[in-house]
């Protein structure tokens, strides 16, 4: 909690200036919305070290599950100011990651006489607010950017076509540093391309004694589309 206060704090001061920050749009100008749609992968590290054991209702261990997985975003954002060369941008995020279980089980239903695949998953989530500075340098727009909001996680078993939750969840308060770039024409739409690192930790009761802790680092490639 405590790494997380150094991205709300600058987060929320940014969205609490939007108002004095927003300019009229002018004849001619770019719109001030801009929404996106990343798809990509993600590297969770810490998901090496959990094991958590079945608690008397699931059938599979939760652990030993891929640190590698992944991720898809959307997010909406809205100019806030326009600079020589340049604009600061706030909005919001809604990502999900998943992570598969490294191990499987096999199980035989003899009634019906067939075998079922079980494997556990490792389901990551977050909104969050964000704030990023971009930079117009031709039909490139670098830009680098920070937020903060909620994260959640929940473990989930998989049989066959059939998806069920467990009582394994647990959610935090994080935040994530962002870098990418928008390759630009006339059109409204633009290609997109970012990596972002997440810092967050995860525990209590509900997750047995454990805690699942970041960073998490994806990289995702999209498009966005100003409105």
């Amino acid at each position: 909690m405590g790494a997380a206060r150094w991205f709300i704090t600058p987060m929320v001061l940014a969205l609490a200036a939007a108002p004095g920050f927003a300019q009229p749009r002018q004849s001619g100008e770019a719109a001030p919305w801009l929404g996106t749609f990343m798809l990509g992968g993600s590297l969770w590290p810490g998901l090496r070290e959990v094991a958590l054991p079945p608690n008397g209702y699931e059938a599979l261990e939760l652990g030993r599950f891929h640190t590698t997985g992944g991720n898809l975003e959307m997010g909406l954002y809205r100019r806030l100011r326009r600079q020589s060369g340049g604009e600061v941008q706030a909005g919001g995020e809604f990502g999900v990651w998943w992570h598969e279980s490294a191990s499987r089980r096999t199980f035989t239903d003899f009634t019906q006489r067939v075998t079922i695949q079980g494997q556990a998953a490792a389901n990551g989530g977050h909104l969050t607010g964000s704030i990023r500075q971009v930079w117009l340098r031709g039909r490139v727009a670098p830009f680098l950017g920070l937020g903060a909001g909620w994260y959640l996680l929940v473990f989930k078993e998989t049989f066959g076509s059939a998806v069920m939750d467990t009582d394994a969840r647990a959610n935090a308060f994080g935040g994530f540093l962002t870098a990418g770039l928008e390759v630009r024409g006339a059109s409204p739409f633009a290609f997109r391309s970012d990596a972002q690192v997440h810092f967050l930790s995860f525990g209590g009761a509900a997750l047995r004694g454990q805690r699942v802790a970041g960073p998490v680092y994806t990289l995702r490639i999209g498009g966005s589309m100003r409105f």
